[in-house]
């Protein structure tokens, strides 16, 4: 069996419904990091633009680097899932007996 012909095979599964439960996490997880990443810009902009003492805008600029350190990695744990649940099954290994 070639590869594109796994890779068509896990594409109809994956519109079928399989693995359902596992896409729709990740693509919460997608959308919490994005969330995060958004926040953590809000966050550093406010405290570029309200006047805060030096402790506040300390506070801003490590809360807003902990958001987006946390968004990156949830990033980049949501896209390597979404590159295995998209992977096709691998080819069996040769057999010797005919089925």
């Amino acid at each position: 069996m070639s590869w594109l012909r796994r890779w068509l095979q896990r594409q109809s599964d994956l519109a079928r419904g399989v693995d359902a439960d596992l896409l729709r996490a990740n693509r919460r997880r997608f959308m919490l990091a994005a969330a995060l990443l958004c926040l953590a810009l809000l966050l550093a902009w406010m405290g570029q633009k309200l006047p805060l003492s030096r402790a506040m805008h300390s506070v801003t600029e490590i809360a807003a680097g902990s958001l987006a350190v946390a968004g990156f990695i949830l990033f980049w744990w949501a896209g390597a899932q979404e590159r295995f649940l998209r992977k096709p099954d691998p080819e069996p290994p040769p057999s010797i007996f005919k089925d």
